[in-house]
């Protein structure tokens, strides 16, 4: 216990003579600390801790093999996956996050950018995840191409406060109004974690695009 005691006041005085120094070494470690817990936070939300999905070793996601990034499916060939394979009891796609499902989102006074997914009705039902309020959309609404929307927890917590009364309101995205029917839970963040809200896929504004990609 001396000893450490003696190396450690040998440290600062050594730090004292040399400031430049000691403020350099301060900086690296910091740095290097934050490197590690932001490294740390990376693998411990992808690889350790559980996807919030019900019977997540079941799930698949599928991908352009020459383009797994970037590229997407034709809605032709989402089609002939689902009536063509018999290895997956259902097939749910969502449009790629390349801009399409960026859009002006309208409640109140002020319009914000934010990020939404437009999905398929079966999306839910594949993930295995129920909403924590009000419901999700049929398919008989997908296909009737109805302005009905789900929220995110956080969408739902910033513009509405958290009130069970914000199902049935309404707000615009891209300047349509969209009845709000549901809020996801907290832990729900498909496809990517910034997502606001998800609608039918044919309420899209793109819809019937034939060049259109889909995940």
């Amino acid at each position: 216990m001396n000893g450490l005691l003696h190396d450690v006041h040998y440290a600062l005085r050594q730090l004292r003579k040399n400031p430049t120094f000691a403020a350099v070494a301060v900086t690296v470690l910091a740095l290097g600390i934050g490197a590690n817990t932001a490294i740390f936070s990376v693998i411990e939300a992808v690889m350790l801790r559980a996807l919030p999905y019900a019977d997540v070793k079941r799930l698949v996601l599928i991908q352009d093999a020459q383009d797994p990034e970037n590229a997407g499916f034709l809605l032709k060939d989402i089609d002939a996956l689902r009536s063509q394979t018999r290895s997956f009891s259902d097939i749910a796609f969502y449009y790629r996050d390349s801009g399409f499902s960026s859009v002006t989102l309208t409640h109140g006074v002020e319009p914000e950018s934010v990020q939404g997914a437009f999905v398929s009705s079966n999306l839910f039902s594949v993930m295995g995840v129920a909403p924590a309020l009000g419901r999700v959309f049929s398919s008989d609404e997908e296909t009737r191409r109805e302005h009905v929307v789900i929220l995110s927890h956080r969408l739902w917590a910033r513009q509405f406060g958290s009130t069970p009364n914000a199902v049935g309101q309404y707000l615009k995205i891209n300047g349509e109004p969209f009845q709000i029917i549901g809020v996801m839970p907290r832990t729900f963040q498909f496809p990517e974690r910034d997502q606001q809200f998800w609608a039918p896929v044919t309420t899209n504004r793109l819809w019937g695009d034939p060049s259109l990609n889909t995940r």
